[in-house]
């Protein structure tokens, strides 16, 4: 393939020795298979991850095995401004030595980022149950880490379907907690008192288990490009609906799809 055009992806790792790492990967077309191929290039460890260091990195990983950034026609990796900014980048590099090379950015990474950002808008209480209840509670509360793609809509979907039976567990467990976390077993036990905070959850778990759903999809292998691209266009517009008339114009509030279980749950009669 040393003459062949092909993309290359790339992203930075830190194993448990606290070592950075710089993952590569090219992607070309093989006339003796007749199909796309991924190839593993390397691993090469590094110790400073500047744009000018990352892509000295890759030059000399891509020498080795005989390719040219000359012909490479697309570059993706994630957000990180060191490997995808316009200016001082890995990427502003690759461009520099390839024109015409096509800036693709990771979708599994931005898919995340949005819920991330998305939660950042939300009341700093629905943060705090995520963090603190898999530290005191059993299965199927999984420890929640933000850098875990996949993790939060599990999570969110075992709190709402528990909710009831965690709010009767911390009501017992604040009069026998010791006093070293009283003041969090409180502080938790009086979320579970607050109404709207259950439908926060019960609003943000289905979206997030479709952004997560998406995630997965993307990871895939062996699947149809045209696919993923029709599944991201069909999630982008039911968020539009939900919030946005045929115009594109905001809905007033009442109007607003929240859910049916939201609106269903908002019928009920509330519990003690």
């Amino acid at each position: 393939m040393a003459d062949k055009p092909f993309s290359i992806l790339i992203d930075e790792s830190t194993d448990v020795s606290l070592t950075k790492h710089l993952c590569i990967c090219a992607r070309y077309y093989s006339d003796e298979q007749k199909s796309v191929i991924d190839d593993f290039l390397g691993l090469a460890a590094v110790i400073s991850t500047t744009g000018a260091d990352l892509f000295a990195v890759l030059e000399t990983k891509l020498t080795s095995v005989g390719l040219s950034l000359k012909n490479c026609i697309g570059y993706s990796s994630d957000g990180a401004s060191n490997v995808i900014g316009f200016h001082n980048s890995v990427w502003s590099r690759v461009r520099a030595v390839s024109p015409n090379c096509i800036l693709m950015r990771s979708t599994c990474h931005s898919l995340n980022l949005i819920v991330q950002h998305s939660f950042e808008l939300m009341p700093s209480s629905v943060g705090f149950l995520l963090s603190e209840i898999p530290q005191g509670t059993p299965s199927p509360f999984q420890k929640y880490s933000a850098t875990q793609w996949l993790v939060r809509g599990k999570f969110l979907y075992n709190l709402m379907v528990n909710w009831y039976e965690l709010k009767a567990y911390f009501l017992c467990a604040e009069a026998r907690a010791p006093a070293c976390i009283r003041y969090r077993v409180t502080t938790i036990n009086n979320m579970f008192k607050d109404e709207t905070l259950y439908f926060y959850v019960v609003f943000l778990t289905p979206i997030v288990q479709e952004f997560e759903r998406l995630n997965v999809l993307f990871q895939g292998t062996n699947v149809d490009p045209e696919k993923l691209v029709s599944e991201l266009n069909l999630h982008y517009k039911s968020l539009q609906q939900r919030v946005l008339d045929n115009q594109g114009v905001q809905l007033p509030l009442k109007r607003v799809d929240f859910g049916a279980k939201f609106l269903s749950d908002c019928l009920k009669p509330k519990k003690k």
